[in-house]
């Protein structure tokens, strides 16, 4: 390729493109004197010449080696663009003194014209564009012009002298371009010099035409200052505008092939891979942080090395890569990650408004005591102080804040509301977090708000408080105050009024009721077993949203109140408090049956029987009952019959006539189902039992049904 060709694709690529294929050492003897240096030009020569340094980064570090113009700095950019230097280092070094707004110290003049007469390739460019910022010094325009007119200099240092006229922009410069498209100049000669009149003018119409460029020249020679910096002004800006396209084009293109590279590395790799791109130029590094995402969403593995890669951009030159870094890291709650951020706050290292806003975040997250204080002051920053609020919250949370920041941070947030004007939801958390006895009139007002938003902050604060859940209560009717009420009632309510209101206000909606139902069976662990007693016969009868999830709840608050019964010891328990168990046990065992969970009945019919002896007959009655019920519904005949005796004890006990008994028809229904079903069998053995039983004294109607069945199951 000629060094034309080379020129044209530079102007193309050369900003998206480092300096091409180069050491990556930094030379011997610039290095045995980095130990020496000392401050600030130490620190950042470090950075500078730091072999994993990204490329950005060095150009960071160059400026402001540029920017402190002191001689140890200047030294130390000398050193950097020796011909035998790292060509990275120089290459970020060259870059720093093209963007600059200031003319290079002078001290470099010499090292860069070193550079551009012994380097080749992107290096040179880079060198001929850093030279033109000498463009206002007379002397180094006139000893380019000559060296490029020069007919026994070497070709290659009149063309280097070429590239330095094109970024020169003055009417000298263009005058010893024009001359040298002669063509008794060497063809290469004329060839760069061509392409440097179409770089310093934008016009790349009239290529290798002389007759054109002579005309042009025979006009613009004779323009004024202003016309002709306007014309270059004018050229400069579309040539901007074509290679700026250029390099969103290419960008899109290696994004395009960066991601393919990625997705189709080995899994073992791709870890590697990110932490690599994370050290490189900063659209690789946006990437990077976007593929990392994409693996914590995934939740795919992200191993230690690259976690320490994510890290290092915290302090990155770009203030959206360490925003990107920093929701990143939140993402992977890194301790480590919190006490960098936490060290840079107090440091005052950052100043980027987005930046610290993710920095908060992570630290509302990972609290760190240290980073109180800037907090507090962060409190008066109109466009943080909402997201500092809740960091300091989660600080007092953790128990890190002094009573005199908690003094601070609850002064400067009532500075921060004004009057008639709603307070942000975090400086309610925060007012509350601090628990200052005045605020909670204020808070209480606040449930009222017509902003939902406001009304939910300070409902929320309230919820978690020790305050009574009565003000919430009052408002359950709300359906904003409604989930929070049902949360907060998990978590701390322990009264007979809590559950009382819970129960008249079930939710509608499913994901709702699911809570509901928790706190609910919560709080029935904490009320009176009466109180429980009686809330589950009313349960069953609703239908929340259907009677079986009725039931299923009433079963549910009833085992809650058993389990904390039969938590203590039945030794001290008194009597009445075993027969609450009992009636407790009973109740559950009813709706068991009648929910058809006959095994759940069977076990609590078997406990209950264990206190049999110390029942009323009342209960013992209706223990027995249920019992006979639920062995039928088990096909457990003899087991029935065996209740059915204790039973008929029972009622003579008491005067009663079994004969007459109502459970009688239990017994001749579950025959007549299992003859309907031809289950004949276990018909007639219902059937024989009862005429035992019942001997000489069955009543008519018994008689009759027994009839019906023989005849059923001749």
């Amino acid at each position: 390729m000629s060094r034309s060709c080379g020129l044209l694709i530079f102007i193309s690529l050369g900003i998206l493109q480092g300096c091409g294929t180069s050491p990556s050492h930094v030379i011997s003897d610039v290095m045995v004197e980095v130990p020496q240096l000392r401050g600030e030009s130490s620190d950042a020569y470090t950075l500078l010449s730091g072999e994993q340094t990204p490329a950005d980064e060095r150009v960071e570090a160059a400026s402001m080696l540029l920017s402190m113009g002191d001689n140890r700095a200047t030294s130390l950019l000398k050193k950097t663009l020796a011909v035998d230097a790292d060509k990275k280092v120089a290459d970020a070094v060259l870059q720093a003194i093209i963007v600059s707004q200031h003319t290079p110290p002078r001290g470099l003049y010499e090292p860069l014209k070193k550079l551009l007469l012994n380097s080749e390739g992107a290096l040179q460019y880079r060198a001929a564009e850093a030279m033109g910022r000498y463009a206002n010094e007379q002397a180094v325009m006139t000893e380019f012009v000559q060296l490029a007119a020069d007919k026994n200099a070497e070709v290659k240092d009149r063309q280097a002298a070429i590239l330095v006229l094109s970024r020169m922009h003055t009417r000298t410069a263009v005058q010893t371009l024009i001359s040298l498209t002669d063509p008794e100049q060497p063809e290469v000669i004329q060839s760069d010099a061509y392409i440097a009149l179409a770089l310093m003018t934008g016009n790349d119409t009239y290529r290798n035409n002389r007759g054109k460029w002579l005309a042009w020249w025979k006009q613009a020679r004779n323009w004024s200052k202003d016309r002709w910096y306007a014309s270059l002004i004018d050229s400069t800006t579309r040539q901007n505008a074509r290679q700026r396209l250029e390099l969103e084009e290419t960008q899109r293109y290696l994004f395009a092939l960066g991601r393919s590279s990625y997705r189709n590395a080995s899994e073992a790799d791709r870890e590697k891979i990110l932490a690599y791109m994370l050290t490189n130029l900063r659209p690789v590094r946006e990437l990077a942080m976007e593929l990392v995402l994409e693996r914590i969403l995934g939740g795919q593995p992200i191993d230690e090395d690259l976690i320490e890669a994510l890290r290092g951009r915290l302090s990155d030159p770009d203030p959206k890569i360490r925003h990107l870094a920093a929701l990143r890291l939140n993402d992977l709650a890194d301790e480590k990650s919190a006490d960098i951020i936490a060290e840079r706050l107090v440091g005052h290292e950052e100043s980027s408004p987005l930046t610290l806003h993710d920095d908060l975040l992570l630290l509302t997250n990972m609290p760190r005591k240290q980073a109180i204080p800037v907090a507090i002051t962060l409190l008066d920053d109109e466009t943080l102080s909402p997201t500092a609020a809740g960091m300091l919250v989660s600080a007092k949370e953790h128990g890190l804040m002094t009573e005199q920041q908690m003094k601070q941070a609850s002064d400067r947030v009532h500075a921060l509301i004004r009057p008639g004007k709603l307070p942000h939801p975090q400086y309610i958390a925060l007012l509350a977090s601090m628990g200052e006895m005045e605020d909670w009139a204020y808070l209480k007002e606040l449930i009222d708000s017509p902003d939902d938003t406001v009304k939910v902050a300070a409902a929320k604060a309230w919820a978690s408080s020790d305050k009574s859940l009565s003000v919430l209560a009052d408002h359950i009717d709300d359906p904003v105050i409604l989930p929070i009420m049902i949360a907060a009632a998990a978590e701390r309510g322990k009264d007979e009024e809590t559950l009382r209101v819970l129960a008249d206000n079930p939710p509608d909606q499913a994901q709702v009721l699911e809570a509901w139902t928790h706190a609910m069976i919560e709080v029935s662990k904490h009320v009176e077993g009466e109180f429980v007693l009686e809330l589950a016969s009313e349960i069953t009868k609703l239908e929340i949203p259907s009677a079986s999830q009725s039931m299923t709840l009433a079963i549910d608050i009833l085992s809650a109140a058993i389990d904390q019964l039969q938590a203590e010891d039945a030794a001290a328990m008194s009597v009445m408090q075993l027969n609450l168990l009992d009636r407790l046990v009973m109740l559950r065992a009813q709706i068991l049956l009648e929910s058809n969970n006959t095994n759940g009945a069977l076990m609590d019919y078997q406990l209950l029987d264990k206190s049999f002896d110390d029942m009323d007959l009342y209960m013992q009655e209706a223990m027995l009952r249920g019992y006979i019920t639920t062995l039928l519904r088990r096909d457990e005949i003899d087991d029935a019959f065996a209740q059915y005796e204790r039973l008929d004890d029972l009622l003579v006990k008491q005067g009663k006539s079994p004969v007459e008994d109502t459970m009688l028809e239990m017994f001749l229904y579950q025959a007549d189902t299992y003859a309907d079903v031809n289950r004949s069998a276990e018909a007639q053995k219902v059937v024989d039992q009862l005429r035992d039983i019942l001997g000489e004294q069955v009543p008519p109607r018994i008689e009759r049904r027994l009839e019906a069945l023989d005849t059923k199951l001749q």
